[in-house]
């Protein structure tokens, strides 16, 4: 049993909470979690249930394939009866998915969208370790921040 004098435990604590970033190693560590927690995902076992295939991806399509034919996606006439889509932010016309959609084309599938709404809690948990590392933040508390968000990414498919 290893029995750790308090003073000791406190200089650790202090090495712990206070030491710079390592940015790289940092990066990939939460690049490695991602992964992690994505891996259904991203191996086409499971797709986001719910609101990302029942309404956001059918909007995505639509706008899409709205700009892929040379038109502009101002109303849906498919979803709920006609739903607008340049004035409504769940419209998705300005999102990563409809970049990854105009470029992907034909193989923009539900896998492509899932993908890309993956990426978002990933960036947005970079983001965070990136502004708190400009802040000063210690080290445990960004990779602690940014890995909550990332992980309680559940929040984004709502």
């Amino acid at each position: 049993m290893i029995i750790m004098d308090i003073s000791e435990f406190h200089k650790f604590r202090e090495v712990i909470l206070t030491s710079p970033p390592v940015i790289g190693q940092d990066l990939s560590l939460l690049f490695l979690y991602w992964v992690i927690a994505s891996l259904p995902w991203i191996l086409g076992f499971h797709f986001i249930p719910f609101d990302s295939v029942d309404a956001f991806y059918p909007q995505s399509r639509f706008v899409v394939n709205s700009f892929r034919q040379g038109d502009w996606p101002w109303w849906n006439p498919y979803q709920f009866s006609g739903v607008p889509v340049f004035g409504d932010p769940q419209g998705m016309i300005f999102s990563l998915h409809t970049i990854a959609g105009v470029f992907l084309g034909p193989y923009y599938t539900l896998y492509a969208f899932d993908l890309v709404t993956l990426l978002y809690p990933l960036m947005g948990g970079i983001a965070i370790y990136g502004l708190g590392c400009t802040r000063g933040v210690p080290r445990a508390w960004l990779l602690a921040a940014a890995l909550v968000f990332m992980l309680g990414g559940v929040a984004t498919s709502r």
